[in-house]
């Protein structure tokens, strides 16, 4: 039986790509003879160039509306991986992207924030899309969100200047804490850029998110990058499986494939609980910063500056929380840290890293923040 042959016509070597050529492969390894053609380069192949190719589909990021042309005038069906433009005519799969904007509010939710700020790019879908699930989830909560959107960079000559001086005006209007989304890691990197210049203090008073979770990117941040990570694995998949039922004669499906979101890596932009009040930002700053060690509240009271009656008030009208329960949570949240890296890594060894006096110490509390023992959870890591 002759090979199908297929051509990936798309940059290999970004994550999110690389990603999606795995699930592709795996496809065609689980459902073959596929055979998967590419740029020997990892360049992206041009549309243009596969017009008289003796092949059988291809899967393209379509991302303007002249590679649309020529996708609709090649013999065989094309699938489109690209997230800038809606309604193109030819199948596509894609990520779910108002589920990704969804996800960083929930996240910035999370950690207490109360004001909001969205970074994006004019007359992009998959922009616009985040955008629009960011803003109705912070609505569902009664919160607003400010928008800042420009043009793309990548038809600009001098795509690194582009933008700088309007986003630190922007970003330096803001009233902190606040949390800012933006459209991909880049861009929120260029945010956390503007905070080192204009003096603002990431996360206590700016929690910043991305989307892709490039790794080069979010890791390499000052500080590093909390960031969405979409499921390029099995778009992949699901982009082959279309576009070999396509090349077996089925029809088009009506409607773009949207794959959710792999989920929400989170790293120090957003490694806090968002407050006003001085000392309560303090005493949150001590129990991330000390938590491994034995302190308690008296400790926490004594390098705050105010009274333990204050002080467990304004964690209570805050936060609805005493700040033993904050202390504790800071606590399993190091002790599930430890065992993402090594759970095989005992429960006593665990309890002396993450601040608990003792083994039974930290299964009781545990159980009590998580609802899972240490057992499930680390039986859960296998």
């Amino acid at each position: 039986m002759r090979p199908r042959r297929i051509a990936l016509a798309y940059q290999l070597g970004a994550p999110y790509q690389e990603r999606i050529t795995h699930g592709v492969l795996r496809y065609a390894q689980e459902n073959g003879p596929i055979e998967v053609v590419s740029s020997p380069e990892g360049g992206a192949l041009p549309l243009s160039s596969l017009s008289s190719w003796k092949g059988n589909g291809v899967i393209a990021m379509l991302e303007t509306s002249e590679q649309v042309a020529i996708a609709r005038e090649l013999p065989f069906p094309v699938i489109n991986i690209a997230n800038s433009l809606q309604a193109t005519g030819i199948p596509a799969v894609a990520g779910d992207q108002r589920a990704m904007g969804q996800l960083a509010a929930e996240h910035l939710l999370e950690r207490n924030f109360r004001r909001f700020g969205f970074y994006g790019l004019k007359g992009v879908w998959y922009s616009g899309e985040r955008f629009a699930g960011f803003r109705d989830r912070l609505s569902e909560e009664g919160f607003p969100c400010r928008l800042y959107e420009t043009e793309s960079s990548l038809l600009s000559s001098e795509p690194w200047r582009l933008d700088q001086q309007d986003l630190a005006e922007w970003v330096g209007e803001f009233q902190f804490p606040a949390g800012i989304f933006a459209a991909h890691d880049y861009r929120a990197r260029m945010v956390l850029e503007r905070c080192v210049e204009l003096g603002i203090a990431v996360p206590e008073e700016l929690g910043v998110v991305g989307v892709d979770d490039d790794p080069v990117v979010c890791e390499f941040s000052t500080p590093t990058l909390t960031s969405i990570r979409q499921n390029g694995k099995e778009a992949g998949f699901r982009a082959a499986l279309l576009l070999n039922q396509l090349m077996e004669g089925e029809s088009k499906p009506a409607r773009t494939q949207l794959i959710a979101p792999e989920g929400l890596m989170a790293r120090n932009s957003t490694k806090v609980t968002a407050v006003d009040n001085p000392a309560l930002r303090d005493a949150l700053q001590l129990i991330e910063r000390h938590s491994r060690e034995l302190i308690d509240v008296a400790w926490l009271v004594s390098r705050v500056g105010v009274s333990r009656r204050k002080l467990e008030t304004l964690f209570q009208d805050e936060l609805a929380k005493t700040p033993h329960e904050c202390l504790s949570e800071a606590r399993v949240r190091r002790a599930e840290a430890i065992w993402r890296k090594d759970r095989d890594l005992p429960i006593r060894e665990v309890a002396k890293q993450s601040g608990f006096s003792e083994a039974r110490r930290l299964s009781l509390v545990f159980k009590r923040v998580t609802g899972k023992t240490p057992k499930a959870f680390r039986d859960a890591l296998k």
